[in-house]
């Protein structure tokens, strides 16, 4: 009963900051005060191209062209390539910069960014299920942004959205930024570095293992709004979940210099379970998991094991099957030529990982499941019973094109 009036409370607490924020957007002087930001850039160049004059305003460009990919299709025994894939084929990721903005600011777990101008950085920002569609973003129906917490001297942000407790947008979101600090000589000068909370074991392996500098984070959550007296704002590298080869090579290189732990595992083919998972489970895995064994297939949990593990793992396998899920960030230590097979829900077919397995030479396939379960409306947490003798098939398939 409790938790009914808490839910009922929370909606009709949304409605009102969904009906005042505008109106409020409109009668305050900023959002500093009251009410939400006053609109958005859709690029930080939208924004450094209108107030170019200012010369405390800077915009450093550290690519000279966008990237230009063309994707493998994946293998797969339907008639007809998922649309997800085919709608994907060909991508396109921007330049990077850094931009640096005297008086900038940032909020939220997501690590939002209003320009001094009151207006949201769109291509620096990010709320999930929204995308592009800046104006849709909850933090203009805002009615109150959190208190201001002021940072003197040179802060840089690189938290992301789903940084404080996603493994795959930590990875290729956050600490990407970081290394692009690294590189472009900023990291070491700034005072201090904005980033996401470090609630999970892989914030502090990693961090550990690509030897950043901790003692310079302050973190951003949802009662928190950082007024930067100089803000630096790296790129975020991603483009709808693709990644630019630089930003791999990167991460790549620095881990292969953190990790020099031997660890022995002889395994080439595994199946990543999702047993322990609250999400996107398969339903019918003891199935699944009597025909991979059957093949040859070992059965490992990543959740139970270090990060340093997870690469071994992965550095050495083969042939991966997987459900659908952030452990397949772990491809990031395949060597060229190992397969990937991966499983989705009907209701949910994300083509990330195969962007993924494009860029670092991996073979890549995929099953739809034929039912799931515990849906919701967007999708993403749905369950998946997967076909046996689909699998049979396309590991078949799998495998005979490997020997030609």
């Amino acid at each position: 009963m409790i938790h009914f009036f808490k839910t009922v409370l929370s909606q009709a607490w949304n409605a009102t900051e969904a009906l005042l924020g505008p109106a409020l957007s409109r009668l305050s002087p900023s959002s500093r005060v009251i009410g939400p930001p006053k609109g958005f850039y859709n690029t930080t160049l939208e924004y450094w191209t209108a107030y170019k004059e200012n010369q405390a305003n800077e915009y450093i460009k550290l690519t000279e062209s966008e990237e230009f990919f063309n994707l493998i299709k994946p293998v797969t025994i339907d008639s007809v390539v998922h649309k997800n894939f085919l709608n994907r084929v060909s991508y396109q990721i921007a330049a990077q910069f850094i931009a640096h903005i005297p008086g900038g600011r940032v909020l939220g777990d997501n690590c939002m960014i209003i320009a001094p101008d009151d207006k949201l950085l769109g291509d620096v920002s990010r709320q999930f299920k929204v995308n592009e569609d800046f104006g849709r973003m909850k933090i203009f129906k805002t009615i109150k942004l959190p208190r201001i917490t002021r940072l003197n001297g040179l802060t840089a942000v690189a938290g992301y959205a789903g940084g404080s407790y996603n493994y795959f947008h930590w990875t290729f979101d956050v600490l990407p930024r970081l290394l692009l600090l690294e590189r472009s000589g900023w990291l070491e000068k700034c005072d201090q570095v904005i980033i996401n909370e470090l609630k999970m074991p892989f914030h502090h392996e990693s961090l550990s293992l690509l030897n950043l500098p901790v003692q310079k984070f302050v973190f951003s959550h949802d009662k928190v709004q950082y007024d930067a007296e100089q803000l630096l704002i790296p790129s975020v590298p991603d483009t709808g979940d693709f990644l630019p080869d630089w930003s791999l090579q990167a991460l790549k290189k620095k881990y292969d210099e953190g990790m020099k732990r031997p660890i022995i595992i002889e395994a080439p083919k595994i199946y990543i379970s999702r047993r322990h998972a609250k999400k996107r489970k398969v339903l019918n895995e003891e199935a699944l998991i009597q025909l991979l064994i059957g093949e040859g297939f070992q059965v490992f949990s990543p959740e139970k094991m270090s990060l340093e593990e997870q690469a071994a793992l992965y550095r050495q396998a083969e042939i991966i099957i997987a459900p659908h899920g952030a452990s397949q960030v772990n491809l990031l230590f395949c060597h060229p030529g190992a397969t990937i097979i991966e499983i989705f829900s009907e209701k949910w077919v994300n083509p990330c990982y195969w962007g993924l397995a494009n860029r670092l030479d991996l073979r890549y396939g995929y099953l739809i499941g034929g039912e799931s379960w515990n849906d919701n409306a967007y999708g993403v947490e749905s369950d998946v019973v997967v076909d046996i003798q689909e699998m049979q098939k396309l590991l078949n398939k799998v495998l005979m094109e490997s020997k030609k």
